[in-house]
């Protein structure tokens, strides 16, 4: 496992086409107290704690930046603990992006064109753009791949590997931006021809996305989980698997 840190600018992370299932429940309205006894009730959706600053919207979407020290003790306590979590679940920009390893020597060479086989993994960039810092993150992930092998009777069918990894991420600063890097698989893809009798049963392979869970390890902040799916559908057709299920060429690759 490769581990690279940088500074980036925060925000400048587009958006994907993917889903982030959270682990609390948004737009909580709460009735806030002052410390003059007067009340305000909203939602909180940010809070900068350099700037002691929290922002509250009302019902009616109005937004309000207040000051921390304007609120009474219970409340400054929530804001503070609940401003981490809102950062936790939505200002770690996640972005997994799919590469193309060179895959000489781990697989036997003899028996399979290089041209037709593929090493396959994902550089996964998660950048810090809140203002907190969070000490202790563990990421575990699972990368769904499939693929095609000949089986009983000579017939052709798809078979679902799965390679499961972790990684301990920290301290991850304000603007900062770490690149992970998962484990490679081997996919073995060589295009079936059609025939008057069906395919040619070749092999056809091919990476199907990837899921991740990260959790805060931090005991204060030991129910912070929140996971990721790139698609966001994968959840539809393939389950979360702690376990590495090798198929095709990689029960038998090289490390």
């Amino acid at each position: 496992m490769k581990i690279y840190r940088y500074i980036w600018t925060m925000g400048f992370i587009a958006c994907f086409c993917m889903r982030v299932n959270l682990s609390w429940a948004e737009d909580v309205q709460r009735v806030f107290m002052g410390a003059d006894g007067r009340s305000i009730s909203g939602t909180l959706i940010g809070y900068n704690p350099y700037e002691q600053i929290a922002t509250i919207k009302r019902s009616d979407d109005e937004k309000f930046r207040v000051s921390l020290d304007v609120f009474s003790e219970a409340d400054q306590q929530y804001i503070q603990k609940q401003g981490r979590v809102i950062d936790f679940m939505q200002s770690i920009k996640i972005i997994p992006i799919l590469r193309e390893f060179d895959a000489t020597g781990r697989y036997d060479e003899t028996r399979y064109k290089a041209a037709h086989v593929k090493s396959l993994g994902y550089a996964v960039s998660l950048a810090n753009c809140s203002f907190t810092i969070f000490e202790e993150i563990e990421i575990e992930y699972c990368l769904f791949y499939r693929q095609r092998e000949r089986r009983r009777e000579h017939r052709m069918e798809f078979l679902h590997g799965v390679q499961y990894g972790r990684w301990e991420l920290g301290p991850m600063i304000p603007g900062s931006r770490h690149v992970v890097e998962t484990e490679r698989v081997l996919i073995h893809d060589e295009k079936s021809k059609c025939t008057v009798f069906g395919d040619d049963g070749r092999a056809k392979g091919g990476v199907e996305g990837i899921w991740l869970r990260l959790v805060s390890t931090r005991p204060s902040e030991a129910g912070l989980f929140r996971e990721f799916l790139s698609p966001g559908h994968i959840d539809n057709y393939r389950n979360w698997t702690p376990i590495t299920v090798p198929v095709g060429l990689n029960k038998y690759s090289r490390k």
